[in-house]
């Protein structure tokens, strides 16, 4: 039913919009930690140390910045579907349900019921 896909679009949303937020709490303490070692003047690390860390902070940024567009797609992929399944079936449920049976209409009384059955 149309009803099922259109809350699992929504359910769907909802997990990867969480998921955004936990991967830049998840990236912002990584960086952080990074750094701390890259540019710190108390700890005196040694220059290896100092630009392994900066690699390895620019390496992650690009890795969660692919991370983060690559979930951004999927919630606006999941946002199209549920404007789409409610455009479509709102529409036709509202045919159904404010047509008189008296009139011509292109949706016949049967289908919709049919329909609402399903």
């Amino acid at each position: 039913m149309w009803l099922d896909e259109y809350k699992e679009a929504g359910e769907n949303i909802r997990h990867y919009s969480t998921l955004r937020f936990t991967i830049f709490t998840l990236f912002f303490a990584i960086f952080t930690g990074l750094s701390a070692v890259a540019f710190s003047k108390d700890l005196l690390p040694s220059f290896d140390i100092k630009f392994a860390a900066k690699f390895f902070g620019l390496l992650f940024t690009i890795a969660f910045l692919v991370i983060e567009w690559h979930v951004k797609t999927y919630v606006d992929h999941f946002v199209k579907r549920a404007k789409a399944w409610r455009r479509n079936n709102v529409q036709f449920h509202f045919a159904c349900i404010l047509v008189p049976a008296s009139q011509h209409f292109s949706v016949s009384l049967t289908h919709c019921l049919q329909h609402l059955a399903a």
